[in-house]
């Protein structure tokens, strides 16, 4: 036997080992030899590997085998076998092996769980008068990823909506009131979305509109467009009681009330004065404070706070008129010289003191207030319905328990003063007479007061 014919006979010896190694090989039956794995496809969240299972062809070529086995073979006459791997999620996910995904708590998301929406911080109301823009800046804490887009809808409008963390609009109107609602979302590795969002209200107010020519009055003597102030300084001196233990104490408290008569606007009141059908709305202001120098600087602040409230209802006031007692004899030329800054302390056109008096909170029906709210305040403390040791615990008293009223009143506001600045300069030089005189009227255009002496 020649050499070359024993080589050829080893050589097909080592390809019937080859295919039959591990027992008998079947023809078109897996054999028993496999390729290493692959890497997994993904890290966490359910991937695929895959590793090549060889075929028992005999001595049949690939194409033959093909044919005769009916299957798809590679090069080596292997198949190309895929298995899922790495079905592990993170946040107390779970692998679903009929979706194939993980299955993800509530907040996270993403292939593993691992991936988390942004977080829009919470937006405060806007008030806003009719014809201005409005502009308003959605933010929010990045998620992950922390590429993060933002667009608003409007909830009662499917047809709105705007791309960007900013809302947007024009000269609005009044139909533009409502909810908005600003969206901001990211994109997860799984193809899905994490969006969270936060509700904007829009309060769209009447502009300020002429209610009538600024010469005509209504029968009860009020200038149309105007506001009346009845303003009186209290001291109330109430005694404190603390049911819990056994002792008493006195804290003396400024209470400032003052009535105001203006018209009623439509959003805060729920009708609107107009030149045919004025309507006129009763309030009682009161501020309230620990300070017990009943000074100008005391006056101008309450006189402030006033102001501050009418500009947040979108009460515009070009003029002022303001009844009040007279003033005290220590701070009587200090009154006439705050009336003639109230132009630029407080942005009035036109501002009217009329003085009564000399009566300080006698009478009604400015002692009437703060006698109700000392009653109601000793009753509440007798009874162990409240704690109220200062002026704060006072306030905080009034506005959960007597904003409500059953009178004419609309309605009682009660504000704290904390603290009194007393840096600016509002002392004046005294003025011979001063008690004999019951009107002062400031105009801007002026440089001078005008007084008389009948209100």
């Amino acid at each position: 036997m020649s050499e070359c014919f024993r080589i050829t006979i080893c050589v097909l010896m080592l390809i019937l080992f080859l295919y039959s190694c591990g027992g008998t090989c079947e023809f078109c039956s897996y054999t028993n030899q496999t390729t290493s794995h692959s890497m997994c496809s993904e890290t966490c969240g359910g991937g695929e590997r895959y590793y090549f299972q060889y075929v028992c062809c005999a001595n049949f070529t690939k194409q033959e085998c093909e044919r005769k086995c009916n299957i798809s073979l590679t090069l080596t006459k292997s198949v190309q076998i895929f298995e899922s791997c790495n079905k592990n999620c993170s946040k107390g996910g779970t692998y679903n092996d009929t979706t194939e995904r993980c299955d993800c708590p509530e907040g996270t998301g993403g292939r593993c769980c691992n991936q988390f929406p942004p977080k829009v911080k919470r937006l405060s109301q806007q008030d806003i008068i009719e014809g201005r823009n409005l502009s308003v800046t959605c933010q929010a804490t990045p998620g992950n990823p922390n590429f993060t887009t933002f667009y608003w809808t409007k909830v009662d409008n499917p047809g709105f909506s705007q791309k960007g963390s900013i809302l947007q609009i024009l000269n609005i109107q009044r139909n533009s009131s409502g909810t908005y609602t600003c969206t901001a979302e990211n994109s997860y590795n799984n193809g899905e979305w994490g969006t969270h969002s936060q509700p904007l209200d829009v309060n769209v107010q009447y502009a300020n509109r002429s209610i009538g020519k600024k010469s005509a009055y209504l029968t009860v003597g009020l200038p149309l467009g105007l506001v009346l102030l009845l303003a009186i300084v209290v001291v109330i001196v109430y005694e404190l009681k603390q049911l819990q233990s056994a002792y008493f104490q006195k804290t003396e408290v400024s209470v400032h009330v003052t009535i105001i008569h203006r018209h009623a606007l439509l959003d805060i009141d729920g009708m609107e004065s107009i030149e045919q059908n004025p309507e006129i709305i009763t309030e009682l202001f009161f501020v309230i404070s620990d300070d017990q120098q009943h000074d100008q600087y005391f006056v101008h602040e309450v006189r402030k706070t006033i102001s501050e409230y009418l500009a947040s209802i979108s009460y515009p006031v070009d003029t002022m008129h303001e009844f009040t007692d007279g003033c005290a004899a220590n701070i009587s030329r200090h009154c006439f010289g705050g009336t003639s800054n109230s132009s630029r302390d407080f942005g009035f056109k036109h501002f009217t003191r009329n003085y009564f008096e000399t009566a300080h909170a006698k009478g009604p029906p400015r002692d009437a207030a703060g006698g109700l709210l000392k009653r109601q305040a000793d009753l509440a403390v007798l009874r162990g319905q409240a704690h109220i040791q200062n002026a704060r615990d006072l306030n905080e008293f009034a506005v959960s328990n007597l904003t409500r009223t059953k009178s004419v009143c609309r309605r009682r506001l009660f504000r704290f003063l904390d603290f009194i600045p007393r840096e600016g300069n509002l002392s004046f030089k005294p003025i011979s007479n001063i008690r004999s005189v019951h009107q002062v009227i400031v105009d801007n255009s002026s440089p001078h007061i005008i007084i008389r002496e009948l209100s």
